[in-house]
């Protein structure tokens, strides 16, 4: 359990992990890492340690069960979208949302996100009022190190609602940690996004470092779960102007999930270990374990190129084929993992413009998406706002299946999971279940955690 486990990380940070990933991917940072272990002082003593702990972030991301693919398997698993063909216990529990509070997979993923934050707060900690090299990159590396705690802390608020907020390395304060009201995190969230917004590059290489966009585009999504739905079409269209430019039309379909696509907005590269994204292991590529559920695949209309291209099959079985390459394959076209993505913030625009009463808008960045997939548009014209929403509903599950757990977390935001889970027959579902356990290992270690209703 990370948050009790910090002591033991103040003093040396960002060691042998992260170098080993860095020593072979140039393409991260023009700057070398540092070659030995240093403690907090002395990696900060300088742009270049300073430049390596930020990239011990990322690299402590890309190797979690957040950052490896298992957020997409997981969140899959609970919502609609997915079913394990090998179904062992934890995978089962998550399946028919019968979830019990020491369930392992729950375990990793909640002490995973932890210790990204950790490794975040270090990092701030170490750049605050630090003077020893130029502002402008000293404010970038703080942008940096608060963007990925942000959207560290939206899984948390998401997956458990009120939850720990976790600021510092000290272990007096994390031990005994309690927590926070779920609107107050969103607060954090908020204020480290702004923050950011104002201090991150205009262009990322590759875009596996984060850049002003990738802060816009997570601003926008944020609004939008908060219902601020002004701030969400502003952020949104503000990131799809600076992300594809003004007219310009989202890539092909078969592109999407490729280094270079016009539509990337933030992705992690693999650590050094993998020349492609995990999510292709998951997935497919020792023959198919996590299914995709027959009623998602029936919501595709003929021709659908997102159900030709995104969607492959395995005697008679069907799986998520957005990621393809082999992590093992230097040989293939790498993929990584893509966090941010253009359609997104189409959606996100469309549903403030239907919350806005502005059908003909939202229909016409609907019609966006669906013109890249080869399908008919939609004629706006008599559809209510209801009927709308539900429209970007299916639109939204058919683009993101298996993706970074978008159709839990929008059914659940929407209050439309308890209609949609349970009425299905292989759930077990209860309003409770939108909420994971907090894992009973961290209540045991601390007492201050209550657990979450149902648990």
């Amino acid at each position: 359990m990370f948050i009790n486990k910090l002591k033991n990380k103040v003093i040396v940070l960002f060691i042998f992990s992260m170098l080993t990933v860095l020593q072979s991917c140039e393409s991260f940072t023009e700057i070398d890492p540092p070659k030995n272990a240093l403690v907090k002082d002395d990696v900060f003593s300088d742009e270049k340690g300073a430049n390596s702990a930020v990239l011990g972030i990322y690299y402590q991301l890309t190797s979690s069960s957040l950052g490896q693919g298992y957020t997409s398997v997981y969140l899959g698993l609970s919502a609609d979208d997915m079913y394990r063909h090998t179904d062992d216990s934890p995978s089962r529990q998550l399946h028919i949302n019968d979830i019990v509070a020491n369930n392992d997979n729950v375990q990793v993923f909640w002490s995973s996100i932890y210790q990204v934050i950790g490794q975040a707060n270090g990092t701030v900690e170490g750049l605050e009022n630090n003077s020893n090299f130029p502002e402008n990159k000293r404010l970038q590396f703080l942008a940096e190190a608060k963007f990925l705690r942000a959207y560290c802390y939206f899984y948390l608020v998401n997956l458990w609602g009120d939850v720990p907020l976790i600021t510092s390395t000290k272990w007096s304060t994390t031990s005994k940690s309690v927590r926070i009201p779920k609107a107050d995190v969103y607060t954090f969230i908020l204020n480290d996004l702004l923050e950011s917004v104002k201090n991150l590059p205009e262009t990322a290489s590759n875009n596996i470092r984060a850049k002003k966009s990738a802060a816009t585009a997570l601003l926008a999504r944020v609004y939008l779960y908060q219902k601020n739905w002004a701030e969400a079409q502003k952020y949104a269209e503000m990131t799809i102007a600076n992300t594809l430019g003004t007219g310009a039309a989202l890539p092909n379909v078969g592109e999407v999930f490729f280094p270079n696509s016009s539509e990337t907005i933030f992705q992690l590269q693999p650590p050094n270990n993998y020349t492609s994204s995990f999510e292709s292991s998951l997935m497919n590529l020792f023959g198919a374990d996590y299914l995709l559920e027959d009623n998602l695949l029936k919501e595709f209309e003929p021709g659908d190129l997102r159900r030709i291209s995104w969607v492959g099959e395995d005697q008679g079985n069907f799986y998520a084929a957005k990621y393809t390459t082999s992590p093992y394959d230097s040989s293939g076209p790498p993929q990584y993992n893509v966090l941010l993505r253009a359609a997104e913030q189409y959606f996100i625009a469309a549903e403030a413009k239907a919350n806005q009463n502005n059908i003909s808008g939202a229909i016409l960045d609907l019609n966006v998406i669906r013109n890249r997939a080869g399908i008919s548009e939609i004629d706006p014209v008599g559809i209510s706002q209801g009927e709308c929403l539900l429209l970007i509903e299916k639109e939204k599950r058919l683009e993101f299946f298996a993706e970074w757990g978008h159709r839990w977390l929008d059914l659940n935001r929407t209050s439309r999971a308890s209609a949609v889970l349970g009425a299905l027959p292989n759930k077990n579902w209860n309003t409770d279940d939108m909420l994971y356990p907090i894992p009973i290992s961290e209540i045991k270690l601390n007492p201050n955690l209550t657990q979450n209703k149902g648990y």
